[in-house]
């Protein structure tokens, strides 16, 4: 999946009327007018620090994993990722993404630098850019 990012913030309003929390939708990691690889999608229901409402994760123009609201994108490419796993959360959410990112500790390793982390978010990138 691909999209196409639109605008990198949303109003409160906007928010308040989607029931997402804005600080949880704005991304200012990523570039209007870029395309982005999808890495993964969480549907998040009464979520602390989310709210309600659809996020993407994003491979960010660092190259790294980066969460948005959907109001930031639009959709280019729309074919699901073949590489990923859902998962029905504790509080009724749904998250897709590929099977390595479910992993407790994967995000927390990737942001501190592990080697290893990075190795395998490079492999995931790679194979969910080849299907696009």
């Amino acid at each position: 999946m691909r999209v196409r990012c639109v605008r990198n913030e949303i109003s409160m309003a906007e928010a308040d009327k989607s029931g997402m929390l804005a600080r949880a939708a704005n991304n200012r990691r990523v570039t209007v007018g870029e395309t982005y690889l999808v890495l993964g999608i969480d549907v998040v229901r009464n979520q602390e620090h989310r709210g309600t409402g659809v996020f993407f994760q994003v491979n960010d123009d660092g190259g790294r994993p980066s969460w948005g609201g959907w109001q930031l994108f639009g959709i280019v490419d729309a074919h699901a990722s073949h590489h990923w796993e859902v998962e029905v959360t504790e509080n009724g959410g749904v998250l897709m993404q590929p099977r390595e990112f479910f992993d407790s500790n994967f995000h927390n390793d990737l942001a501190e630098g592990e080697p290893g982390a990075a190795e395998i978010y490079e492999r995931v990138v790679n194979r969910l850019a080849s299907e696009f």
